[in-house]
């Protein structure tokens, strides 16, 4: 690849963005198409919600700060 490149670069007047562009290209026409697999995944019912949906953002912001609170209180007792 990289004296393709050096080929490339001394021998045509172009840019290397172009040459980089072509070698991409090269290299890609021998790359046969695939169809990605479909993924399945299961479906589980996780029941009813403990906490309101609508409130999760209020809850996770909560339990953050309970966290930091524990974290400052633990730093703070003398050793």
């Amino acid at each position: 690849m990289a004296q393709f490149f050096a080929q490339s670069v001394n021998t045509w007047p172009i840019r290397f963005k172009e040459v980089v562009a072509g070698a991409l290209r090269r290299g890609l026409q021998g790359v046969a198409k695939r169809a990605a697999p479909s993924a399945r995944l299961p479906a589980y019912d996780m029941g009813e919600p403990l906490i309101p949906i609508d409130k999760a953002r209020h809850f996770a912001a909560a339990l953050e700060d309970d966290g930091v609170l524990r974290q400052l209180t633990t730093l703070r007792q003398p050793a």
